[in-house]
């Protein structure tokens, strides 16, 4: 296991080349610096959080910046949550479940914070400015402001390459992230349906989708400790993010509740 929190990774995959432009494939080193990077002074505080929104749950940008605070919902453990992201908002036209580990959890409160308003159907990424003559603004941030805050900020990684450092690095990890685990975060290929049997298929599917976001947070947040700037506190204050003991508990989202029981 190298320091980094990986196996060895071959040098063919830290200096390794990918696409039509053959881009060199960000480190882990990169992706601890990324939150360090953004927490400059003028990067813009939304597009800042989406970025990273975008590095921990592997997401589209577009799917990122049309979150609404009614996709959101927090588990009984008061330090983690679920992303529901509606099937209208899919390119399966069905609802995507993706987890959302504390550290994951901390990002999302962060951009609630900062957004305000109560409504179930408010963006967590607004608009802050308008965009064009006759635009009456009240839409959301432009996708490619997070492509412009990772770029003002000096870091290498864009949100399209997300995917390929996740299953770069993931099929190294402990315990590894196959590529059939990677494409149930990635894809939104879940099967829904309406018998007991449905029911618990996307139920043992959510459980492996949460080992596989643990592994993935776990390792970004080891990169981003290995990053800290001396002084810095352990976190990038933009964040709000105080590590403390958590533990996955899976009752929270057994098959009792899936089925509509109380919890």
């Amino acid at each position: 296991m190298s320091p980094d929190g990986t196996r060895e990774l071959r040098t063919d995959i830290l200096g390794g080349r990918f696409g039509q432009g053959k881009r060199t494939l960000p480190t882990p080193q990169d992706i601890g610096r990324l939150p360090w990077l953004l927490n400059a002074s003028g990067i813009n505080p939304f597009a800042r959080l989406g970025a990273m929104l975008a590095m921990m749950t592997i997401q589209r940008r577009e799917t990122i910046i049309e979150a609404q605070r009614m996709d959101f919902e927090a588990r009984t453990d008061g330090m983690s949550g679920l992303w529901r992201i509606p099937g209208t908002k899919t390119k399966s036209k069905m609802e995507h479940v993706v987890p959302l580990p504390p550290f994951t959890w901390a990002i999302v409160q962060a951009a609630l914070a900062i957004a305000g308003g109560n409504s179930a159907d408010d963006w967590i990424f607004p608009q802050q400015r308008l965009r064009r003559a006759g635009d009456s603004g009240g839409n959301t941030m432009a996708p490619g402001g997070l492509n412009i805050a990772m770029r003002e900020a000096g870091s290498p990684i864009r949100p399209h390459v997300n995917r390929k450092i996740f299953t770069t690095y993931g099929k190294y990890l402990t315990p590894r992230i196959i590529e059939t685990d990677a494409a149930a975060i990635m894809d939104h290929a879940e099967a829904r349906g309406t018998t007991a049997s449905d029911h618990y298929d996307f139920d043992e599917q959510l459980m492996a989708k949460w080992q596989t976001m643990i592994v993935w947070e776990t390792f970004v947040l080891k990169q981003i400790k290995a990053q800290t700037p001396e002084g810095a506190s352990d976190f990038p204050a933009f964040i709000r993010y105080v590590e403390k003991p958590w533990t996955y508990e899976a009752d929270t989202d057994n098959l009792l509740v899936r089925l509509g029981a109380a919890m």
